[in-house]
């Protein structure tokens, strides 16, 4: 009954859903884009003579996660193809980058009816949902045809967990129809299990498994020339409100760091012009990456209007901020700084990175610091070399101590992979 109430509403709603796509196309114009997907059109051709597993990845930070599953998948299942489905353009686009050629379509509503025609026209023998995706009617559907169901890298904050709760009579189902989950630490499973899921094995998180390729430590080479003998620091992921608060704590530095560079690199591409406005209004000089402009002196700030490149941009930094966590959104990955040694500054609100913020905090890689202080812990960083080292140093031995997660969940899928 419950799953019917949800239904209804969401079918209800559905006019309502699309308008909200047509006023994000206002800043992002791919919204108004390949709407028949979003109604469960199939529009790529699998190979009827080949196994298939359907992974959804929700946008950038699934997708990252679901590249590095499908690398290790297609090493241990040779003959197998992969669907990658998204919801967000900026995951879609990511998506289509892979050297890895996977088929991709954007992700149905979830109504029955839409999904549907993509079950019938790829016919996948498993599907893995990853993080956080929980989806009472695919899930429900996947089980009606015989398909198991993972939930693989899977992360419940305490927060998200009170709120699945509330709705028990529709979450407790969906998370007993799944065949496992995967969870990427204790205190996650243990939340998983209170809402209902069954079978629950903690691997890890794989994004500890990032690496840099040759292609990124390419690009690196080219852009370090551009900041050359300036420190910089690299604030990735930020959203509406964060980039004023940390603006706020830059400027001043430079009276005690004049050839200070701020890297400005906000979340989603619709803010890119709200942010252009708020460098504008403040009269700060700026260059714009989306422009194919490069800082020189009379630049204090970068601002990396464009998708894809901000892992690389944060090798370029003395020290990162990770945006997210001055709002209360949860933190963006507190990793990817790491990979290049980078210590790492974020807000207090870190509860979709909780226990590996934790463990960073914990080693010395990361400080977790409110608005206030802001400014007086980039000063502290950026007046002591030795400290900045050994902070990046921590950071990258915690990544070498926790990887091999991705290899643990690919041994888990295939073990439940029919054949």
């Amino acid at each position: 009954m419950a799953r019917f109430l949800y239904s209804t509403l969401y079918l209800l709603l559905l006019p309502v859903v699309f308008a909200r796509f047509w006023y994000r196309a206002g800043k992002v114009p791919a919204y108004r884009k390949r709407w028949a997907e979003r109604l469960g059109r199939p529009v790529c051709s699998a190979n009827p003579a080949q196994p298939l597993i359907w992974i959804h990845a929700v946008s950038v930070g699934e997708s990252m996660v679901a590249q590095l599953l499908v690398t290790a998948l297609r090493d241990a299942l040779p003959n197998t193809q992969f669907l990658v489905t998204t919801t967000t353009p900026t995951g879609s686009d990511l998506v289509q980058k892979w050297a890895v050629p996977v088929l991709h379509q954007y992700m149905p509503v979830d109504l029955t009816p839409m999904l549907k025609p993509l079950f019938d026209r790829y016919q996948p023998q498993q599907l893995i949902l990853l993080e956080t995706e929980v989806w009472p009617n695919l899930i429900a559907l996947a089980v009606a045809q015989g398909v198991p169901v993972t939930l693989a890298n899977a992360r419940m904050s305490a927060r998200s967990a009170k709120g699945y709760q509330r709705v028990a009579a529709l979450s407790r189902p969906a998370f007993s129809a799944l065949t496992m989950v995967l969870a990427q630490a204790d205190a996650d499973a243990a939340r998983f299990r209170d809402l209902g899921a069954r079978q629950v094995v903690v691997t890890g998180s794989v994004k500890f498994d990032m690496r840099l390729d040759h292609q990124t430590r390419a690009v690196l080479e080219d852009l370090k020339p551009w900041v050359a003998r300036r420190r910089t620091l690299v604030a990735g992921s930020t959203h509406d409100g964060e980039e004023a608060l940390i603006l706020d704590a830059y400027l001043p530095l430079r009276q005690v760091h004049p050839e200070l560079l701020l890297v400005l690199a906000p979340r989603h591409p619709d803010r890119f012009k709200a942010v252009r406005e708020l460098l504008e209004k403040r009269n700060i000089s700026y260059c714009s990456r989306s422009e194919q402009q490069s800082p020189n002196r009379e630049h204090s700030v970068w601002l990396l209007d464009t998708l894809g490149e901000l892992n690389v941009f944060y090798g370029l930094a003395d020290i990162a901020l990770v945006g997210g966590s001055w709002v209360t959104r949860g933190s963006h990955n507190p990793l990817e700084p790491l990979l290049f040694g980078v210590p790492v500054l974020t807000g207090e609100s870190v509860f979709n990175f909780q226990a590996i913020s934790d463990t960073l905090h914990q080693a010395g890689a990361l400080r977790r610091v409110g608005a206030s202080a802001l400014s007086s812990s980039l000063l502290a960083w950026l007046s002591d070399e030795t400290a900045r080292r050994q902070a990046g140093e921590a950071g990258v031995k915690v990544l070498t101590e926790n990887q091999g997660a991705t290899l643990r969940q690919v041994e888990k899928i295939v073990s439940h992979n029919p054949q």
